[in-house]
Parts: structure tokens; C-alpha cells; sequence
């Protein structure tokens, strides 16, 4: 979901998704837009550790081209193109987002105004089905930095044909390369560091009132309603309990 201007909590509503389009949550809006009587939340900030992986790919340098696109996406830039651009990234990438915040709501403040929520707005079924759900983290990045896993060389006028890429759209990013062998991406100055990924729970009718399911989403298009937790090899994916893997909804 890139973008600024996200703080939590939020309402989102889950939407099944086409052939084209994967199943997701959408956001609605904040959840004070659904109290009659609207609070003020405190919101927690935290400084969070290196996100850091590998990444291998079959392919040559399209798989990495991919994966680059939407690793950059995480930190605001739009989806790189999809054509043969002559530069190879290698089957391994070392990646690792630095310059992580979050902002949050503790998910008791969230329990104790569910009963009260208006959300008359919202189709029943929806709420029926379990489809509503309240995002009270979201997870900011700065920094996106990837290498070579084997300590070979990029190859193709990288910082030129990627940095251009960057530019295209409203993000504000620096594009840096070292040696041939590490390319960074860097949110500029104080330009406010896009969210990149929320936590969040689902709202379900229960004995007459409005249960809140702390971290229980639903995801695919099936709609499973399943706790997810995220798998440190490939942040971009996530496993769950079951242990089948499926991409992140970002």
C-alpha cells in the first residue's frame, strides 16, 4: 500500500479480488469516522531493526528486475517497467530495508470502543462475513539497499536506467551505486517515509456485539480468516499458521 499520510487506526473492508486484481483489504478510512462520539488515540512511535533477506530467482535478470519493483514500491516508487532493459541484477540478491518506524494503537484501546463503532455505512454482510477489519500498525522505510549475493558486478548503466526510473514518479528518492556491486534507495531529506505494511484485525458479530480479532485477516481469494506472521527469509511474503505460503498484500 505506498503512500503517506497513513496513521492508525484504520477501517478496511475485504475485497475478493478478479483474475487481474488479487483479493486485498481496502481502506475505508479512519476509524473515528465510524464513532459517533470520535476519541483521540495515542499513537506509539518505535524504531525497528534491519529488515534483511535474500532473494533468488530462476530467471536471470528479470526475476530480480521483479523483485527490485516491488522492493521499491515498499519505499514509494512506482512499479518498474516490464521490458528487457540490459541490465542484469543476478539470480541473488542480498536486500535489506533500513530506517523502519511504526506507528500504532494498542490493540486493547482498540477493543474497548469496538461495541460502540456506527457502521451503518458498511453492508451488513460484510460485517457478517467477517470482511471488516482495523489496522492499528502501520510500518514506515527509508532505506532500501541490494547487492549482489555472489560479490559479482551489475551489469548495464544501473544508477542511470534505475535512478531514471525513480524519478519518474512523486517519489522523492536518492539512487546511489557502490563499485558496480550495491545500489541504494533513500527516501530525500525530511520527505515523510511511505507505509509499507500495517497489522491489523478483524471484526466479527458475536452473541449480539462486535468482537475485535487481533491480528486474524482475511487474504486470497478463498477470504481465509487465519492469524498471518511474517517469514523472516522474504519479508515481502508471509506464512501462515498452516504453513502455506502466499504473497503479501501490499
Amino acid at each position: 500500500l505506498p503512500g503517506t499520510g497513513y496513521v492508525p487506526p484504520d477501517v478496511y473492508t475485504y475485497n475478493r479480488g478478479t483474475r487481474k486484481i488479487p483479493a486485498r483489504l481496502v481502506r475505508n478510512g479512519p476509524l473515528t469516522d465510524y464513532m459517533d462520539q470520535a476519541i483521540e488515540f495515542t499513537i506509539n512511535h518505535k524504531r525497528l531493526a534491519i529488515i534483511k533477506g535474500v532473494h533468488s530467482s530462476r530467471k536471470s535478470g528479470g526475476g530480480s528486475i521483479d523483485f527490485l519493483s516491488r522492493a521499491l514500491a515498499c519505499i514509494g516508487v512506482p512499479v518498474l517497467p516490464k521490458t528487457k532493459i540490459g541490465i542484469d541484477l543476478g539470480q541473488s540478491i542480498l536486500f535489506s530495508f533500513d530506517g523502519i518506524t511504526s506507528k500504532g494503537v494498542d490493540a486493547s484501546k482498540i477493543t474497548k470502543v469496538v461495541t460502540s463503532l456506527n457502521l451503518k455505512t458498511i453492508p451488513s454482510k460484510q460485517l457478517e462475513n467477517g470482511d471488516v477489519h482495523i489496522a492499528y500498525e502501520y510500518l514506515y522505510a527509508k532505506k532500501l539497499l541490494m547487492a549482489r549475493a555472489d560479490s559479482g558486478w551489475f551489469t548495464g548503466d544501473v544508477a542511470g536506467k534505475i535512478g531514471k526510473w525513480v524519478n519518474l514518479g512523486s517519489a522523492k528518492v536518492d539512487v546511489q551505486v557502490q563499485n558496480q556491486t550495491a545500489i541504494s534507495f533513500e527516501v530525500s531529506g525530511r520527505q515523510p517515509a511511505p507505509a509499507f505494511a500495517y497489522k491489523a484485525g478483524q471484526l466479527l458479530p458475536e452473541n449480539g456485539a462486535l468482537t475485535f480479532r487481533v491480528e486474524v485477516v482475511k487474504a486470497g481469494p478463498a477470504g481465509e480468516s487465519l492469524p498471518y506472521i511474517p517469514n523472516r527469509d522474504q519479508p515481502l511474503n508471509v506464512v501462515n499458521v498452516m504453513g502455506q505460503r502466499r504473497k503479501a498484500i501490499a
